[in-house]
């Protein structure tokens, strides 16, 4: 082989190292949007479930269920209230971090009124996607206004559900619904 053969065969060989470094890098990243898309609708599902378990109990644990109350006398949206959150039997049992044991989520038996949510964690894992951590805050709110909380009792409450993945959410997302009394 003459010196034009093996600048020729070397200038190949750069190419093709090049074009393969290049497809690995393209797959990796088609791998990764992939994840992240299946991670945006995991949280989507985990959060509309959430949502739905939250939704399931009573407005307040001061709520009449007897037709009988004459004002709206509610929970006080003070954090570090007595009534504000779930007792403290209720977090004992359902802990810091809520993980499913059977299918079952602690939250769905210990929690019986919507404020006991504010400040509660889950860990979920959801189709291939693990390591999904949800979030919840619960607040008074104003028909007219959902996005800011009210420093008073309202007939109206907010519940926000922040799920993030340290590695296939980039960010947070927030996903929220109102209930009402």
């Amino acid at each position: 082989m003459n010196l034009g053969q093996t600048l020729i065969t070397t200038g190949m060989l750069v190419l093709l190292i090049m074009s393969v470094v290049s497809a690995n890098r393209m797959l990796m990243e088609v791998n990764q949007a992939t994840y992240e898309a299946e991670a945006l609708t995991a949280s989507a599902s985990v959060a509309n479930d959430l949502l739905d378990e939250i939704l399931s109990k009573r407005f307040d644990q001061f709520s009449d269920t007897t037709g009988t109350q004459s004002k709206y006398d509610f929970s006080p949206p003070v954090t570090g209230a007595a009534e504000w959150g779930p007792s403290p039997s209720e977090r004992a049992g359902v802990g810091t971090l809520d993980s499913s044991y059977v299918g079952v989520y602690k939250s769905r038996i210990f929690f019986d009124d919507v404020d006991d949510y504010i400040g509660y964690a889950r860990m979920v894992t959801m189709n291939n996607i693990r390591g999904l951590i949800v979030r919840v805050q619960v607040y008074y709110v104003n028909s007219f206004d959902p996005d800011t909380p009210l420093t008073e009792q309202n007939t109206y409450k907010k519940i926000a559900v922040t799920v993030e993945h340290p590695i296939y959410l980039t960010t947070p997302v927030t996903y929220s619904a109102m209930i009402s009394y």
